[in-house]
């Protein structure tokens, strides 16, 4: 939760009106694996943390005691069959985010910590926030990676996975609410798998409800910016 300020791209009125009414809607990591808008949104490896090192990937077999390279294959860790909930933003007011994203509006969060709070207090029963380093909150600065370097510690902590995606997304320099069920966020419960496709199985973006955190009024921490002369927006009243 550094981020002085992080902002959250809309693309059409009803939602803008929506969030500024303290309307979080949270969807589950699969959700965010669908291609949209010329792929510029969809994330086929959302929730998957992938190695894919050049040359293939070097298999040590320990108990025959060599060595051997599996061409074009990556090895995964997926969250597919975790209950795990993102809202997405981004730490960085850019014209051009709101561009590719085909956003309207884009609505300015002042005080950071206090809507991390309020998104907390409003968490449904049952569910709970990452704990990274031993620190549990539930906004995080999204971490990249390139797909060819070594994933250290990274395929056995789920809610290191949670929060990071491929190198490619950089330019979305997003911020992300996340929490999920009980258990979501256990060391070592991945699903690990060896896999030549192209792209990793489309999950079922229906496996789990989208759900919405319900934190208020925020317009005392927010400041709109538009992009669209035929849409005025105003901060409701609290």
């Amino acid at each position: 939760m550094s981020s002085a300020r992080i902002y959250k791209y809309l693309t059409k009125p009803e939602y803008v009106e929506d969030f500024l009414r303290g309307n979080l809607f949270c969807n589950p990591l699969q959700y965010y694996r669908k291609i949209e808008n010329d792929g510029i949104q969809g994330d086929a490896f959302e929730g998957i943390a992938s190695y894919e090192p050049f040359g293939g990937l070097l298999i040590n077999n320990i108990s025959q005691g060599n060595s051997f390279t599996l061409n074009e294959q990556r090895f995964e860790s997926s969250l597919e069959r975790k209950e795990i909930y993102v809202c997405c933003l981004s730490t960085e007011l850019s014209l051009t985010i709101a561009n590719r994203f085909g956003a309207i509006a884009c609505i300015e969060i002042t005080d950071v910590p206090k809507f991390c709070d309020l998104a907390s207090q409003a968490l449904p029963r049952g569910m709970i926030v990452p704990a990274v380093q031993s620190n549990p909150r539930i906004g995080h600065r999204v971490r990249y990676y390139t797909p060819n370097n070594p994933p250290g510690i990274l395929w056995a902590l789920p809610e290191l996975i949670a929060i990071s995606k491929r190198i490619d997304f950089a330019w979305q320099q997003e911020f992300r609410l996340v929490f999920g069920a009980k258990g979501s966020f256990e060391f070592e419960t991945a699903d690990n798998r060896i896999s030549n496709s192209p792209k990793p199985l489309i999950a079922d973006a229906n496996s789990y409800p989208a759900r919405c955190l319900t934190v208020g009024n925020i317009s005392g921490i927010c400041k709109i910016h538009s992009f669209n002369p035929n849409h005025n927006f105003e901060l409701p009243t609290a």
